[in-house]
């Protein structure tokens, strides 16, 4: 079940961002002066990446508040209006939705890598969150190893420790005689240390087999992250590339990297 959460962490971070929307690079406007919370790195500096990373820190602060200039919405806390979740083998058959989903957390998330590889023109970012809580609508139906599931109701989510690496590829095209970074396609990885969830009303408002499931679920949150961690992993690429084309889009190289 740490994949159901996941899901409504992670991909909310990301969807609250983006909203869905293909970005193409034509529709985007850049910036014109650079943004105060961006710091600048030396393409010459051997520690490169050490100074990417930091970069990264130091801009957390403005996505919690959000970046009206580049159409980010703040972060603290975050909503989302909706994030399906489907499957339809193995272990885990599922068929569902979060609805109206409030995130807290995400804006004390830390960068713990960064890797930029100019060569092989590939971009890697692995980001740690120490705590998240989701409150949140849902309704479900399927089910998880075997035992049914199906409710509709609110939800309460907890994690711990959540980590989360992207590796994607990218390339430097030039938009209006400046040179941006543009996202071509993302691979999406996460593991969660620790996960807590309730569903409410689960088979109707049945106590006695809602509590069952619960336990049921918070018990076995290993193998059914296994079961999800491939839809999982592609459903956060879809939600998270939009992002990073929409902002790495909007800035030209020269304002965060010298050289």
């Amino acid at each position: 079940m740490r994949s159901l959460l996941v899901l409504a962490v992670l991909v909310a971070s990301a969807a609250a961002i983006s909203g869905g929307n293909k970005i193409q690079l034509n529709d985007l406007k850049l910036v014109k002066e650079r943004p105060e919370w961006l710091l600048t790195c030396e393409k010459s500096n051997p520690d490169l990446n050490e100074c990417l990373r930091q970069s990264f820190n130091h801009m957390i602060p403005a996505l919690a508040r959000g970046i009206p200039e580049l159409g980010v919405n703040k972060f603290e806390p975050l909503f989302v209006d909706k994030i399906g979740l489907q499957k339809g083998n193995g272990g885990v058959i599922i068929n569902g939705a979060f609805r109206d989903m409030n995130v807290h957390g995400p804006s004390n998330a830390t960068a713990n890598y960064v890797r930029l590889d100019f060569n092989k023109k590939v971009y890697q970012l692995g980001v740690n969150i120490p705590t998240i809580r989701v409150d949140a609508n849902y309704i479900i139906e399927g089910q998880i190893l075997l035992l049914p599931l199906v409710g509709e109701g609110a939800a309460r989510l907890n994690l711990r420790n959540v980590t989360c690496s992207a590796t994607c590829d990218i390339d430097f095209p030039e938009k209006d005689g400046q040179k941006v970074m543009w996202f071509k396609n993302i691979h999406v990885d996460f593991s969660v240390g620790e996960m807590r969830i309730h569903l409410n009303n689960l088979f109707n408002g049945n106590k006695v087999l809602g509590r069952t499931v619960n336990q049921f679920l918070n018990k076995n949150s290993v193998e059914v992250i296994g079961e999800l961690r491939e839809e999982l992993g592609r459903a956060l690429g879809e939600v998270f590339l939009p992002i990073l084309q929409k902002a790495f889009g909007q800035i030209p190289t020269r304002f965060w990297l010298k050289e």
